[in-house]
């Protein structure tokens, strides 16, 4: 579960790591159970450990910060997306909040 206490600190967290590893953030939206992002890196990069790089970085640091513990799901949901549905993602990455309501 991210609190929302820790939510924006988790969001930088994931910035940053990606920032630094090269990978481009499309779109990020962080909920209350799960985290969506939409993510371009180069092929060369395994998506497995781009997420298991994510977790567990961002669950240390939370958990050193905050004296809380953040665990993640086991496993992850990846898609490829093309250059002409790249908006669509984005939005769909961008809207969950609201889909998750419904």
């Amino acid at each position: 579960m991210i609190s929302p206490g820790i939510k924006t600190f988790v969001e930088d967290v994931i910035k940053n790591l990606c920032k630094s590893n090269g990978y481009k953030i499309i779109a990020l939206n962080i909920l209350e159970e799960h985290v969506h992002l939409f993510v371009e890196f180069k092929s060369s990069h395994k998506i497995g450990e781009l997420v298991k790089y994510i977790k567990g970085r961002s669950s240390r640091l939370v958990n050193l910060k905050f004296g809380e513990t953040l665990k993640w799901q086991k496993g992850y949901g990846a898609n490829t997306v093309g250059l002409k549905s790249l908006e669509i993602a984005k939005q769909y990455v961008l809207n969950q909040a609201q889909h998750h309501q419904d």
